[in-house]
């Protein structure tokens, strides 16, 4: 799979607005309710208690309990989603996603790191029903 986007050199990508569509997990999603549920997950992140998670399991491995994708959005009718705003998914059975993350080296072994939010749960009915966790 290509993941490359090629477009005019005086194309512009809006970076703010309205999302109205989202990539995850090699998925594009355009449906409204999502799209407005994952503004609204951004908007509220930094008022939200930022977690740690620490570990030998990159986030983005299959395994029981842990599931997270890279989440990307499109602005304004953006024909595919740019921008990246982290990983979404569910680390211990929570629904989460990251504020930013980090590969360390230590005693000769990768450590993944990395801080995340919980989402709140009023959210997590709606993000069940078009992101699929499958392990």
């Amino acid at each position: 799979m290509d993941n490359a986007l090629y477009v005019r050199e005086d194309f512009k990508i809006p970076t703010e607005g309205r999302i109205t569509k989202l990539s995850w997990g090699y998925k594009i999603f355009t449906e409204k309710e999502l799209c407005d549920i994952i503004s609204k997950i951004l908007e509220e992140i930094k008022n939200l208690e930022i977690n740690r998670y620490e570990s030998e399991d990159p986030l983005f491995r299959l395994k029981s309990g842990l599931m997270m994708r890279n989440l990307y959005v499109a602005y304004e009718d953006t024909y595919v989603p740019t921008k990246y705003k982290g990983m979404i998914g569910v680390i211990n059975g929570k629904w989460a996603m990251t504020t930013s993350t980090e590969e360390e080296i230590q005693k000769g072994r990768v450590v993944y790191k990395a801080n995340h939010i919980f989402i709140p749960k009023n959210y997590v009915t709606i993000l069940e029903g078009y992101l699929k966790i499958e392990v």
